[in-house]
């Protein structure tokens, strides 16, 4: 084959190759459009949702005839991608749950680590905090507010062993919010839930609380046994382990 011609049979027939390919070694995001519009020895470009990009080849071939084995290659090692979809919904399904608590890491000036936990606030996509400036945490913050650590973590159940509760934990950067419509808007949905209303809506009356955004970058979420994952952008990236779990006699 000459390159024109590897390029129309990828584009005729291996387009879901050249998906996943894309989706491991660039970006795991949604893909509506993709098409291979030019290649040689040690690259092939591609067009992906009308944007032009770069996927290197694992290794630098020798002529046109060794491409074939190369993408090969690439998708037996992008194969995982096939089999995830079912476990991401499970994350997106976990995430959306409606947690009414979240757990911070948080330093001091010390650099001490403190554990604690809050109500969480939801609105759309994004998670918020209300925090008193009298509590250790929200000193903390105000200290350093960047790559702190946040934790969501399933109900327990009486029937079910605490090692499968669902976990999500997070870096995330801490921004403060000066908007007191969002502040009343936030506590309203939190009145709501009966058992809530009282204190909800004695915070309307108190000041000295402060509200901050929880903006999540990185993190690693675990859905079970054998089913732990990072998450990048709320897309699960298999983890590449160096231990194992081993039985003993």
């Amino acid at each position: 084959m000459n390159k024109q011609d590897i390029i129309e049979h990828v584009n005729n027939d291996h387009l879901d190759t050249l998906n996943i390919i894309y989706r491991h070694y660039v970006k795991n995001q949604a893909v509506q459009t993709i098409k291979l519009i030019d290649l040689d020895l040690e690259k092939m470009i591609v067009l992906v949702n009308d944007q032009k990009i770069e996927i290197p080849f694992e290794r630098k071939v020798k002529d046109l005839s060794e491409i074939k084995y190369v993408m090969i290659e690439m998708h037996e090692r992008a194969q995982y991608l096939l089999n995830l979809d079912s476990v991401q919904e499970e994350y997106n399904q976990f995430f959306k749950s409606n947690f009414r608590s979240i757990h911070l890491a948080t330093r001091n000036k010390d650099n001490e680590l403190t554990c604690s936990t809050t109500v969480l606030y939801r609105k759309n996509n994004q998670l918020y905090v209300y925090l008193a400036k009298v509590a250790q945490h929200y000193q903390n913050i105000s200290f350093n507010n960047q790559n702190l650590g946040v934790l969501l973590i399933e109900d327990s159940a009486v029937d079910r062993s605490e090692y499968l509760r669902k976990t999500a934990q997070y870096v995330a950067d801490f921004e403060q919010v000066n908007d007191q419509n969002l502040v009343n808007e936030l506590l309203d949905n939190l009145a709501k839930n009966p058992v809530e209303t009282r204190v909800a809506n004695m915070l309307k009356k108190f000041a000295g609380f402060v509200l901050f955004e929880v903006k999540l970058k990185k993190g690693r979420v675990n859905l079970g046994f054998g089913k732990a994952y990072d998450v990048v952008d709320h897309k699960l990236v298999p983890i590449n382990m160096t231990e194992e779990h081993k039985m003993v006699d």
